[in-house]
């Protein structure tokens, strides 16, 4: 009988890397929140801590957590992140990307909206996740609080609206009126009602439909449309004192309702009357409208780079500015009347007259003026305004801009002059996609590159060493002894890396003419050899330089090259340092002699180039893979094809053998990373975290623990666990968690069959938990 085998679960254990990440689509990524008050106070004995405590703080969103920095001292303090629990077939998910963030207006409790539809909320007192909320069947792409707290509104890319009792810890009632993503929701409280009563709440809600509704929460129903946007809809916010609501569309223009109870006419049932547009400095949409608290400032975040602040006018400020205008108007008509006399056209001078005399009301430009634009270096991805007064007079404000290369910043809008930049932090991350990563010899070093250089990273604790600017790095290795480290750049050069000064050494000028795609360490610490778009293979040997100061530091000498026909995607030098695999553009792999550079062995069977390739420790087995998702395992003493296994839904860019086992892990552009047994050809694990192409992995020399990089910019970083597992079991727990997602609620008509008034539904979302619970029923 054969036995069935054990093979032992890889977790992961850790992630960096990433400190800010918005969605293009999708407002509210950060928040300002309370200053600390999780911690004792015996921590901050004298007074100058105990000040620097009461600094309020930034929570931002990173992938699937929310980071809370201080940004004084550009320190994470903690962040918010769901312990992963199995599910009811003992699979344990992935955790789900935090699309957006709330924070209550007693600013003790923050509530994060997730990718699966979840939202979350926490505690910020204990750092606990007090209630989790299931209500929509995708993305939350907007989250708001009512001004007592007790409320809270989603909308979802399933279209609908939900509102939740945060008190009661339930849902409420599910709004489905729109046919397309939401993207902004405001609750609006009514003069008269009750904190814990629904009856004379209203949510007002935009969507990328281009309508914007209102919906009364008394009767649940949608009681007024605002339509003639000619585009979508996608963010909106209503004023503190609840008169004024300002939305932004897809055009450069702000357009601006009354709502107002106290207004001459108010009707309960259309509570917006439009009271006309302002013309932004910036073009295209507005990605977030939002007051300040005091309502004294309106931010408009766009969709390139710059943050407009506009100043409300005070009543008084508006009047005469309206009388202005109104003065101006008249004078021109005025002037429009006398000509059309003198010309004898009686009507159109009587026309002019009566025209002016109905335009009395009051438009929106009375209301805002243009007061700062911060511009950034890159795209904007949202905004906060800090909810603690300025110290300092002349400033207005204070704003956090979260950008889209992985960064937050804070600025001073300051009274007639131009914004002023306080804080930034930045250096924590990469700010484009990680391409390359390496281990150091110690595994206790990971070095990652970008497009902008390399940073050094310790494996412990995740902290960043060093930062190291240079070229665009495709591919890196540590030199022996770990103390430097060579990078292989799209430009075609080779750069040497002092890992503990974290400087460039010289080396020689343009190593290859094309992209350095690979390298490979020979055996016997003697030098490595690169693998280039320029078609050629190259060996280097290792010297010891003197430099100008007479100390000797390490360089690289050109050896010989081996010339190709193609270009060459990857190398590798076999462990017993007999062989050279290479993998070419039209789709073969070719083994040479490593001492004669004699052809051996031609590997042919991939529909599209291999892009990446691996030999095991036993320089037995070579595994290939690439463009067309599959990864070949060939036997290195004759080149046959042992198996050949789809992989991948996407490219597969990197594998690497455990050493000293036939088990392999692969990464690929579907997110995934995967565990495989080589010798029976059996996929053992697949690893969901990453939320973007994986480009990269490196393995420990113990194989305890793995490393990938990704194009979410995070480096995370997988550990080998004592808990056993069985392949078959695996798959079968997979099996039965992915039916489980696929159910869904057959009752409910889609969005498109929709009347117009809307309608109300159930708060919650069908699963196999709900199913079985009625069954009984």
């Amino acid at each position: 009988l054969d036995m069935v085998k054990a093979y032992l679960r890889y977790e992961q254990a850790a992630a960096w890397g990433v400190v800010a990440t918005g969605i293009s689509d999708t407002a509210g990524a950060l928040t300002y929140v309370p200053a600390s008050t999780s911690r004792g106070n015996d921590d901050f004995s004298d007074a100058q801590p105990a000040a620097a405590a009461a600094r309020e703080r930034l929570a931002v969103v990173a992938l699937e957590r929310v980071g809370i920095w201080d940004l004084k001292r550009g320190v994470r303090d903690t962040s918010l992140i769901p312990q992963p629990q199995p599910d009811d077939h003992g699979v344990t998910k992935a955790t789900p990307r935090v699309t957006c963030v709330a924070r209550s207006p007693n600013g003790d409790v923050v509530a994060c909206g997730a990718s699966d539809g979840s939202i979350r909320l926490w505690s910020l007192s204990d750092l606990d996740c007090d209630v989790t909320f299931r209500g929509h069947k995708r993305d939350v792409t907007a989250l708001r609080f009512s001004q007592d707290g007790s409320l809270l509104v989603s909308g979802g890319r399933d279209a609908d609206v939900v509102v939740w009792d945060v008190v009661a810890e339930s849902g409420l009632t599910r709004l489905r009126g729109h046919r397309d993503q939401i993207t902004d929701v405001v609750i609006i409280d009514g003069k008269m009602h009750k904190s814990a009563e629904l009856f004379g709440r209203k949510v007002v809600s935009t969507s990328k439909d281009g309508y914007v509704k209102v919906w009364d929460l008394g009767t649940r129903a949608c009681t007024q449309t605002c339509t003639g946007f000619e585009g979508e809809t996608w963010s909106l916010d209503v004023n503190p004192t609840q008169t004024r609501c300002v939305i932004g569309t897809w055009d450069d223009k702000l357009h601006v309702y009354d709502c107002d109870e106290s207004r001459d006419g108010y009707d309960q049932e259309s509570p917006l009357v439009r009271m006309g547009t302002v013309t932004r400095a910036a073009k295209g949409r507005a990605m977030t409208v939002r007051f300040h608290q005091t309502g004294n400032y309106l931010g408009v975040q766009g969709a390139g780079r710059g943050l407009e602040i506009y100043r409300v006018r005070g009543d008084k400020e508006a009047m005469k500015k309206q009388k202005r205008r109104l003065k101006r108007k008249r004078e021109k008509m005025e002037a429009k009347a006398r000509e059309a006399e003198e010309l004898g056209d009686l009507d159109a001078a009587k026309e002019a007259r009566e025209e002016h005399d109905e335009e009395g009301a009051r438009s929106a430009g009375d209301e805002l003026e243009l007061a700062s634009t911060v511009t950034t270096k890159t795209k904007m991805r949202g905004f906060a305004f800090a909810t603690e007064a300025p110290k300092r007079t002349d400033v207005m404000c204070k704003v956090a801009v979260l950008l889209d290369d992985n960064s937050v910043q804070e600025w001073e809008i300051i009274e007639e002059e131009e914004p002023e930049k306080l804080h930034a932090i930045e250096n924590p991350g990469h700010r484009s996609d990680v391409r390359a990563v390496a281990l150091s010899p110690d595994d206790e070093t990971v070095l990652s590159c970008s497009s902008h250089g390399c940073k050094l990273w310790n494996v412990a604790d995740g902290a960043c060493l060093r930062t190291v600017k240079g070229g665009y790095g495709l591919c890196a290795s540590f030199a022996p002894g770990g103390r430097h480290a060579i990078i292989g750049t799209k430009q075609g050069a080779i750069e040497l890396v002092d890992v503990n000064a974290g400087t460039q050494l010289t080396v020689p000028d343009e190593a290859h003419e094309g992209a350095v795609w690979a390298f490979a360490m020979l055996p016997d610490d003697s030098g490595f050899v690169s693998a280039s778009a320029d078609k050629t293979v190259q060996f280097w040997e290792w010297t010891l330089e003197k430099g100008e100061n007479g100390l000797r530091t390490l360089s690289f000498n050109h050896m010989r090259t081996l010339q190709m026909a193609e270009d060459v995607l990857s190398c590798q030098i076999s462990p017993d340092g007999k062989l050279l695999s290479v993998s070419l553009l039209d789709n073969t792999l070719k083994v040479f002699f490593v001492d004669s550079l004699k052809f051996n062995l031609s590997l042919y069977g991939h529909r599209l180039p291999a892009l990446c390739h691996d030999i095991s420790s036993d320089s037995q087995l070579l595994a290939s893979a690439g463009a067309d998702k599959n990864i070949r395992i060939w036997g290195l003493d004759f080149g046959d094809c042992h198996r050949s296994i789809f992989a991948h839904q996407d490219s597969v860019m990197a594998l690497k053998f455990v050493p000293k086992t036939h088990y392999l892990f692969s990464v690929g552009k579907d997110k995934l990373v995967k565990y495989w047994d080589a010798d029976k050809f059996d996929p053992l694990l697949t690893l969901e975290a990453h939320h973007g192409p994986v480009w990269c992995l490196a393995v420990s020399t113990r194989g305890n623990f793995v490393i990938t990089g990704s194009g979410d910019r995070s480096i995370r970083m997988w550990e080998r666990t004592d808990e056993p597992f069985f392949v078959d079991e695996e798959q079968e727990k997979r099996l039965e968690s992915m039916l489980d997602e696929g159910i869904d609620d057959e009752r409910v008509r889609p969005n498109t069959d929709l009347p117009a008034e809307g309608e109300a539904g159930m708060a919650g979302r069908k699963n196999f938990g709900t199913v079985n619970a009625a069954a009984p029923i």
